[in-house]
């Protein structure tokens, strides 16, 4: 069996955990229907991180009522779902939300135990100011020999020969890479420390610049764009970015060591054979996106039908092996059928984004190391009563919500729609179908829904359209997509909040 030692791997934790994905416990209540609510929070979020349709993409008042009245109508058809519906009895919809519960409470684990914790001294980050917003264009090549490394520095820098040549002297190669570097949160510290630290210029050769032990890289700088500071609202933001990356860095640093200390002495070991096979029928799936392996997961969820055949004679041909031990972790078993089951409710995290599929087995393993560190973290996550938290029963009522309205929409247009040739638009679907639905609905609930009018009418929504996700966590959306299931902006029903008789 291979074995490999959990203290003696690199856990990998992409600190993608920004703002967007923090889990917030002292949100203001915006609307109210029995049980659920809509925080002010989650209004934002659910308007701005994800794309809204045409009909409520802008700023102006009529558009934000429509937003509003779309994600009261999300809660309206989760109430009329209920809770024993087909869909949330289902095994993959309760291990999703196993999943998602766990998630949130590991962010809450983060920032509450590391992330808040971390101090920056401002004075100590004052250096990079100047620098901060300026972009380098680069020529660069990597060298992973030591030996080779000192050869170079001396032939660049005591003989001064040119840049491009000697890449051509080491690498056989004729075309040198180019790539821009700013400040970000991916660039490796020691590149931040030689780029955004003094003034340099259009010829400089930097390096060996040591991003790893065995990895140095040279640089020579093709061209600079500087930003110089202008204003004290200028330099705050500088020193907000500046002070960010480092609370993110140090955040990144303190959690390997309490992943270390939980995970220290613990240890996998393989089955050779099975793991070849499951590698081999998972290696065809995973070779997709994530936002497609997402989707494919939900469709599974709806128990809807599978169109990629290759894909479900994998699922068939994995299925077939559940009995088979396919790896033991701390001297617990686990089959294949005890792993497909974990990677519904905690999809696989791929540390490398691309590689070749012969690395697939390789990169395999690193995911289930990696999937079993959360299932430790979630265990201390519990001790600490973080799926108690409110942000954490918030944040999965919200997707409950959301499936709950998926399941009631497909059902409902099911229904009202008998001619299944007919072909309409999501608008028209909207306006034949869902408005009067939803009005209907808003009638029947109407003494239960308390809307909060004073704080509604402090929100300000932009007219950016994107879709924000976090990198590198098993459920990489951060909130659900938008519901497109009204068009109507009146707001002629309900009650003002703390105005119910």
């Amino acid at each position: 069996m291979k074995s490999a030692r959990f203290f003696s791997i690199i856990f990998i934790l992409v600190l993608s955990c920004n703002k967007s994905s923090k889990i917030t416990d002292n949100d203001i209540v915006l609307v109210k229907i029995g049980d659920k609510t809509i925080t002010v929070n989650e209004f934002i979020r659910r308007s701005e991180y994800t794309v809204r349709p045409f009909y409520c993409a802008g700023n102006s008042y009529a558009h934000k009522k429509i937003v509003l009245n779309s994600l009261i109508a999300e809660k309206l058809m989760a109430l009329e779902a209920g809770n024993d519906n087909d869909l949330f009895q289902s095994k993959n919809y309760q291990l999703q939300m196993r999943g998602r519960k766990e998630q949130a409470m590991r962010l809450v684990q983060f920032y509450r135990e590391v992330y808040d914790q971390v101090k920056i001294d401002t004075t100590s980050i004052k250096k990079y100011l100047p620098y901060v917003k300026n972009s380098y264009e680069i020529a660069y090549f990597n060298i992973n020999d030591p030996a080779k490394a000192g050869q170079i520095e001396y032939q660049l820098y005591e003989q001064r020969q040119d840049f491009r040549q000697v890449y051509s002297q080491y690498t056989e190669l004729d075309t040198i890479p180019h790539r821009t570097v700013e400040w970000s949160i991916a660039e490796d510290e020691s590149m931040i420390d030689r780029f955004f630290t003094k003034e340099l210029h259009a010829g400089d050769i930097l390096g060996p610049i040591s991003t790893d032990p065995e990895e140095h890289i040279f640089i020579k700088i093709l061209k600079v764009t500087k930003q110089p500071m202008m204003t004290q609202s200028d330099m705050a933001e500088r020193l907000t970015t500046v002070k960010t990356y480092f609370t993110e860095k140090k955040a990144a640093a303190l959690y390997d060591q309490k992943i270390y200390a939980i995970m220290k002495g613990k240890s996998i070991e393989f089955v050779p054979e099975t793991l070849k096979n499951v590698a081999q029928l998972l290696g065809e799936m995973y070779f997709i996106t994530d936002t497609q392996r997402e989707k494919l997961s939900n469709r599974e969820m709806f128990q809807q039908e599978i169109q990629e055949k290759n894909y479900e004679q994998n699922r068939n041909d994995l299925r077939s092996m559940a009995k088979e031990q396919l790896f033991t972790e701390n001297g617990n078993i686990w089959t294949v059928g005890d792993f497909l089951d974990e990677i519904i409710a905690h999809p696989l995290v791929f540390r490398e984004k691309k590689f070749p599929p012969k690395q697939f087995g390789k990169q395999l393993q690193y995911a289930i190391i990696d999937m079993v560190r959360d299932i430790y973290l979630n265990k201390e996550a519990y001790k600490s009563g973080y799926d108690k938290h409110p942000g954490v029963i918030h944040d999965v009522a919200m997707w409950q919500d959301h499936y709950g309205y998926l399941f009631n929409k497909a059902h409902y247009l099911k229904a009202v729609i008998s001619d299944s040739s007919i072909k309409s638009s999501p608008l028209q679907l909207v306006e034949q179908f869902l408005n009067p639905y939803i009005d209907s609905l808003q009638i029947k609930y109407n003494d239960q829904i308390e809307i909060n009018l004073q704080a509604f009418e402090k929100i300000n929504l932009t007219q950016i359209h994107m879709a924000v996700f976090q990198e590198k966590m098993p459920y990489t959306q951060v909130v659900p997509e938008f519901p497109v299931i009204t068009s109507n902006f009146r707001l002629d029903y309900g009650i003002k909040m703390n105005e119910k008789q």
